[in-house]
């Protein structure tokens, strides 16, 4: 393996991690929302993050600004698990 492919493979993960960041965001968002609520702790409170982000995303709500930060995720993840299984046949 050349250091070429290395760069190459560390490229696409922090992109990744910088695309995906509005996603964490959001998410990060929603746990300072619910923290508030002591009626819920731990796992309902995780529950409730889920739900929250996943319905955000669903009803619509920028779902063009989504739906582009996804397909980036989808294409960079298998893009660069396209190069790790080209570097084991090697």
């Amino acid at each position: 393996m050349n250091s070429t492919q290395i760069a190459a493979v560390a490229s696409g993960v922090i992109s990744l991690i910088q695309t995906g960041q509005e996603i964490y965001r959001a998410a990060a968002d929603a746990m300072d929302s619910i923290e508030k609520q002591a009626a819920l702790a731990g796992k309902d409170k995780k529950t409730w993050v889920l739900d929250y982000v996943k319905n955000e995303i669903l009803k619509g709500q920028g779902w063009d600004k989504w739906a582009t930060i996804l397909s980036e995720f989808i294409d960079k993840i298998k893009s660069m698990y396209n190069t790790v299984k080209d570097l084991i046949k090697k």
